[in-house]
């Protein structure tokens, strides 16, 4: 039986391995009811490969998803789910993964290859943890206003849209009416955003538009997608009877690339000062993860934000998988 520790005082539970012993061996219904208790279970000096990787995500999942952002190639001819994890070394902001998204994924999991020198933890907020620590008056708040997510993406490019066809999206979606998606022609885009989106919206993203107008070519791009997802900030968790502020906002709203995508359901900017001290909020109560080589992760994405801290060692190879869970 492995050595099970917690990982912090918030969450987490870190499984080391007795000697010899394999992440198989493993029973599934106790590492089901420690998901269930901590939303993160950490695999640590079991033995590890990039298919022993696969076939521990295999064993909990039902559905794999494939990751909409062009710059996450795939690594196994084959398996077309096995991605690194975000390029670059730059910080990421908490979010839960895909939550911009109907179509998002319950489980999150990541395999370390190689960890960077220094730095590059992989960050972990319990949603659930947080939302106990929210003012209530931003808890009424976003019990009274759902989030909207926008985007307007080139049809066909990966994206925010995910790799989804717009086609297979309406046929999973046909009961969801707080998705909607419209296709123009990419240049009289401009013309079609008022008459889609929020006032408020549409003039917010008019700038946005038009400074990345060389890369909506209509040769290249002759259609688009204009995206508009309304959701819950706060949401009962998949495997606990805990509810959880589980979303992107606070990822979104600082980030200058995505800052004009996110609002209210009423087309409303979100608070400045609000996400600010949610942000800070966030942060006390987060989870540095140092990655040691073999190190493999399990996340309840309904329940748990993830980032990451910033690293310079470009040697930094993480390996990450997104699935439907196949347990209740």
């Amino acid at each position: 039986m492995p050595v099970v520790s917690t990982l912090s005082p918030q969450l987490g539970a870190l499984l080391h391995a007795d000697p010899g012993e394999q992440v198989a061996d493993l029973d599934e219904q106790m590492l089901i009811r420690l998901l269930r208790d901590s939303g993160v279970l950490v695999f640590r000096d079991f033995p590890a490969s990039p298919e022993v990787f696969q076939s521990l995500t295999e064993r909990f999942s039902s559905e794999f998803l494939q990751h909409g952002i062009s710059n996450r190639p795939q690594l196994k001819e084959g398996d077309n789910y096995t991605n690194l994890a975000n390029i670059g070394q730059f910080p990421l902001i908490l979010h839960s993964e895909m939550s911009y998204f109907p179509v998002s994924p319950q489980l999150l999991w990541f395999y370390c290859v190689t960890p960077a020198e220094s730095n590059g933890e992989t960050t972990l907020c319990d949603g659930s943890e947080l939302l106990s620590r929210m003012t209530r008056e931003h808890v009424a708040f976003f019990r009274q206003r759902r989030l909207m997510y926008t985007y307007p993406t080139p049809e066909g490019e990966s994206g925010f849209f995910g790799r989804f066809s717009p086609d297979d999206v309406n046929h999973r979606l046909q009961a969801e009416s707080s998705f909607e998606y419209r296709r123009c022609p990419t240049a009289e885009i401009m013309d079609h955003l008022s008459s889609f989106y929020p006032a408020s919206v549409a003039e917010n993203l008019r700038p946005l538009l038009l400074s990345r107008a060389d890369n909506f070519d209509p040769v290249v791009f002759p259609s688009m997608l204009m995206v508009k997802y309304i959701t819950p900030a706060i949401r009962r968790t998949r495997l606990s009877e805990k509810e959880a502020f589980v979303n992107s906002a606070i990822q979104f709203f600082p980030n200058k690339r995505f800052h004009s995508l996110i609002y209210d359901e009423t087309g409303a900017k979100l608070d400045a000062s609000m996400m600010a001290e949610l942000l800070e909020l966030a942060e006390e109560c987060t989870y540095a993860h140092p990655w040691q080589e073999g190190d493999m992760v399990m996340i309840d994405n309904t329940r748990v934000l993830h980032g990451r801290r910033e690293f310079q060692d470009t040697r930094r190879t993480i390996q990450t998988r997104m699935s439907m869970a196949n347990f209740d």
